[in-house]
């Protein structure tokens, strides 16, 4: 709507322009001041051409700005469905660890498989990813490196050991169900935009 209007404000000053380039010296006739001067001397050419370049520029951005959408749209679809589908299944694996660790008397010695095992199926965002799945998923990524460095901690206690390991999984799961969330939105939000 707002474009239609702009192309007819573009119209009809190119058209005014064009009309006073065209016809402008008759309707002065012999008058010397500074405005049938003006008239005379118009450069209704130069001023169409000026005109019409802004406006070409202006839809060369517009369909720049609706094919990055377009990008963007996919990549949601494309990385919000495989998170979706991916971090499911490391949601459930995360709760059954955090419930191994609480109720074990002994440290786990390593979590780096479990972050193997988490990190394994996600998709990784690329430059069309939409800037929110981008932060979630660094979210999840930060938690991973600390659970990672968590692994190469020393301890002076077992309980120690085992609080920190529970609250490592509790970050990476919080990250997990803000991807999936996350996700879910923008998949939703993608697929109804194409619909």
């Amino acid at each position: 709507r707002r474009h239609w209007r702009l192309i007819s404000i573009g119209f009809i000053a190119c058209s005014s322009i064009a009309i006073t380039g065209l016809w402008g010296e008759s309707w002065v006739g012999n008058c010397a001041s500074s405005p049938c001067n003006a008239v005379r001397n118009l450069q209704w050419e130069v001023l169409i051409t000026g005109i019409s370049a802004l406006f070409g520029g202006y839809f060369a951005i517009l369909a720049i700005k609706s094919q990055q959408a377009d990008l963007e749209l996919k990549e949601a679809i494309r990385f919000a469905g495989k998170a979706q589908r991916t971090v499911r299944g490391s949601i459930d694996g995360i709760n059954n660890q955090i419930q191994r660790v609480q109720n074990s008397s002994v440290a786990p010695i390593d979590l780096s498989d479990l972050i193997r095992v988490v990190k394994r199926p996600l998709p990784v965002p690329n430059s069309n990813t939409p800037l929110p799945l981008q932060l979630a998923y660094d979210r999840l990524e930060i938690s991973l490196l600390h659970a990672e460095y968590f692994h190469r901690s020393n301890f002076s206690t077992e309980k120690e050991a085992i609080e920190d390991a529970v609250n490592c999984l509790k970050e990476i799961h919080a990250s997990l169900i803000n991807l999936n969330t996350q996700a879910s939105d923008w998949y939703e939000t993608a697929r109804e935009s194409l619909s």
